[in-house]
This record gives structure tokens, C-alpha cells and sequence, in this order.
């Protein structure tokens, strides 16, 4: 399911000012390509792509930077039965503009219980190794 974002003022400013700069070269365009249609394409072309690419490129770094939130009251707890994490907690908008939806990545990363470890101790498989092991352990 894709979100639609919610636009702030900056966005429509964005959206206006390379629909702006587009009618501006289009124009320009159709100046200097004269009579030549084939010219005239490939400029307003180069122009839509220019223009297309950075006001995507704009859109996607105010919607960035524009929308900011923290984590509060973050729970954890273990289900050992299926051997997943559960993660409770909250979203507080700390910025100035509405946020419509919120994604959460985490990366949980093995450094063996704060470093006190050897890397690959803290976790060994214990399934059939039929296929054999890289390295060979007496």
C-alpha cells in the first residue's frame, strides 16, 4: 500500500517553481529552434526531463528534512516461543508540519553482547551440517 505524503507550502512552492522553469524554457525552446520541429522536441524533451528530475528530486528532500519525530516510551520484550522481538512504543511530531505516516527500520546487529566477544560466539547453529563446515573445528 503506497502513502501518499502530506504536502506542506514548501512542496507547492517546489512543484510551482520547476512547473515555472519548464513553461520558461519551453518558451525559450520554441524561440530558438526556429522552424525546426525536430529541434524544438528534443529541447522541450531535455527541458521536461531537467525540470521533471529536479522537482522530484526537491520533493523528496523536503519530505526529508521537513517532518521530523521521535520515539518515546520504547518496550521490549522477547517472544521465545517463535523466537521474535516485540517493540512497543510511541511517535511524538517534534516538527513543525504534519506527518502522514511514519516507517521504522531497525538493523539488529550481533557485536556479541557489547564487544566482551569474539565475533561468531555469540551465535552458533546447532541444525544437521550435511554439507560440511568451512572451517574445521577438533
Amino acid at each position: 500500500m503506497m502513502h501518499l505524503p502530506h504536502f506542506t507550502i514548501l512542496h507547492w512552492l517546489d512543484i510551482a517553481f520547476f512547473l515555472l522553469l519548464f513553461i520558461f524554457l519551453t518558451i525559450l525552446s520554441a524561440k530558438v529552434a526556429g522552424n525546426s520541429v525536430k529541434i524544438l522536441l528534443s529541447m522541450i524533451f531535455a527541458s521536461f526531463l531537467v525540470t521533471a528530475f529536479g522537482g522530484v528530486l526537491g520533493l523528496v528532500i523536503l519530505e526529508k528534512y521537513t517532518k521530523q519525530a521521535v520515539l518515546l516510551n520504547v518496550e521490549q520484550r522477547r517472544v521465545l516461543i517463535n523466537e521474535a522481538m516485540v517493540l512497543k512504543g510511541q511517535v511524538k511530531n517534534i516538527g513543525k508540519f504534519k506527518i502522514n505516516y511514519c516507517k521504522l527500520e531497525i538493523k539488529l546487529v550481533n557485536n556479541g553482547w557489547g564487544g566482551k566477544f569474539k565475533k561468531g560466539t555469540f551465535f552458533k547453529s546447532g541444525g544437521l551440517n550435511i554439507f560440511g563446515s568451512k572451517s574445521k573445528e577438533q
